[in-house]
């Protein structure tokens, strides 16, 4: 399918260019990105509901109510954003219609990230800068990088674009900028701490301006290092969980790294491009330009580690930003003015064209998108159901609004219970079969990956034979199972009465 897509683009890309070039005209980027834009509002309107914008809605309104991370239910990354959407979730009804409101406050995210990127952009290279470049790769991962969903990485990358941003400003004259850039760098890791590296470019930025200011430059960023840090490091604080915060984000979370990356080879051939463009003019530069290598470089090592799912691009997505920023002033427009032959030109652009269309293409045409409409439906039919009930059912197809029977609720932490001992243990720390019967939870998983979700609970071993059994029986009297979308559940009789 990706094949056939990739050459049906190169094909009718690369026919579009021979009759431009064959009429003395120059051919441009632009039409690619609209095309690419075109994609990305039909995935944002059609795609299917995600684990991760439905499991963020989801510990946010736990929040919301009044309970602790790691305490009350589990989480293995930092809480920062539950904490500051919480106020917001508690707002929404129990709609599927939230989940439009989500997308466009993450496109709306995306669009500002663009804009702060291409400020960086035009500072780093000046009319050299080509915005179609830019926007054309932005667009062309915007999809597997996750840019529309509700992810901590939307709010990461605002802050890093803005260390980066401040970074230029850090090597000039003035000295609050430093203050800023500090501040800007701990918000962004209480988001996420993929992009650590990145806490070094305002250090280097100091060494480049003047000698006489370094010192107060230096307080000043480690100042507003340690003030950025106080909005989570009080919650944790305050609430008792940094022991836990500690041991899940940097004790646990330290098992699944792996020193493994696929980089997509366009977007690094682009970026890298950009650098050498840069290391090899080091000196007769701008500062910016400088310091734009510095953090692709920084980027490119932090994003060597990643989790154990390597083939997720999601994890790149600052890192696709500095490409695009130090790629743009690459003069890849010029690849086809110094190809003589009319075939070969309009070849070579076909080809450029598929590599950053096919994705997107790919994405929206593999059926995902076919379910959203689905998921809708499913999400307010769920918390119908269950009310101010609980349940025991694993996101992204959860009654978004309720509580957890036990501490089971993610598919993720559900998949890899096996391979890890602090999973299981914490799945653990409530007895789930006598949750179960004494809850009475409203919805229940009835099936689990095409598997019966009790048979599957007893061989993890989370529950006994003897739980098997009474769980079965408990069932078949209080509980009649009823597929709701594409999911099989169990749900309580008086709820269908």
């Amino acid at each position: 399918m990706e094949v056939l897509i990739f050459l049906l683009i190169a094909i009718i890309s690369g026919l579009w260019a021979y009759s431009r070039f064959g009429k003395k005209l120059t051919v441009s980027f632009w039409p690619l990105v609209v095309l690419n834009t075109v994609f990305l509002v039909f995935l944002g309107i059609f795609m299917g509901a995600s684990h991760v914008e439905s499991g963020h809605l989801h510990l946010g309104w736990l929040v919301s109510q009044g309970l602790t991370p790691y305490k009350d239910f589990f989480e293995h990354h930092s809480p920062f954003l539950s904490v500051l959407i919480a106020p917001f979730v508690s707002w929404l009804k129990s709609s599927g219609v939230m989940f439009d409101i989500l997308r466009i406050v993450s496109g709306f995210m995306f669009a500002i990230n663009i804009l702060l990127g291409w400020q960086i952009a035009r500072q780093a290279w000046k009319e050299k800068a080509e915005l179609s470049i830019y926007l054309l790769v932005l667009s062309s991962v915007a999809s597997t990088a996750q840019y529309l969903l509700l992810r901590p990485d939307i709010f990461m990358i605002f802050f890093l674009l803005a260390v980066v941003r401040l970074s230029f400003e850090i090597s000039g004259k003035r000295v609050l900028p430093s203050f800023f850039a500090g501040i800007a760098f701990s918000l962004a890791a209480s988001f996420v701490p993929k992009q650590y590296l990145l806490v070094f470019l305002p250090v280097i930025a100091v060494f480049l301006g003047e000698k006489k200011k370094r010192p107060l430059k230096l307080v000043l960023y480690f100042l507003g290092l340690a003030i950025g840090c106080l909005p989570l490091l009080s919650y944790l604080v305050s609430h008792g969980i940094l022991k836990d915060y500690l041991f899940w984000m940097f004790g646990f979370n330290s098992q699944i790294v792996v020193f493994k990356v696929m980089f997509p080879l366009e977007v690094l051939a682009l970026g890298g491009w950009g650098a050498y463009s840069i290391f090899s003019r080091f000196g007769k530069l701008w500062a910016s330009s400088t310091l734009l290598f510095i953090a692709f470089c920084l980027s490119t090592a932090s994003s060597l580690t990643t989790t154990t799912d390597v083939s997720g691009e999601y994890y790149l997505g600052f890192w696709f930003f500095i490409c695009a920023i130090i790629g743009c002033g690459c003069p890849l427009l010029g690849v086809f003015e110094k190809t003589l032959s009319l075939a070969k030109r309009s070849a070579i652009f076909g080809v450029v064209a598929a590599i950053f269309l096919s994705s997107s293409a790919a994405d929206l045409l593999s059926g995902n998108s076919s379910i959203y409409l689905t998921d809708r439906k499913t999400f307010s039919r769920l918390m119908d159901y269950c009310g101010e009930d609980t349940c025991l059912a694993f996101l992204p197809r959860h009654p978004i609004f309720a509580h957890d029977t036990t501490r089971l609720y993610s598919v993720w932490q559900y998949d890899f219970i096996d391979d890890f001992s602090a999973l299981k243990n914490d799945a653990l720390r409530t007895g789930i079969a006598d949750k179960i019967i004494t809850t009475r939870p409203a919805v229940v998983t009835c099936r689990y990956r095409n598997q019966d979700f009790l048979l599957d609970l007893f061989q993890k071993e989370l529950i006994t034979a003897a739980d098997y059994k009474q769980l079965a029986e408990f069932f078949k009297e209080n509980y009649a199972p009823r597929y709701i979308g594409k999911q099989k559940y169990y749900i309580r009789n008086d709820k269908l009465q």
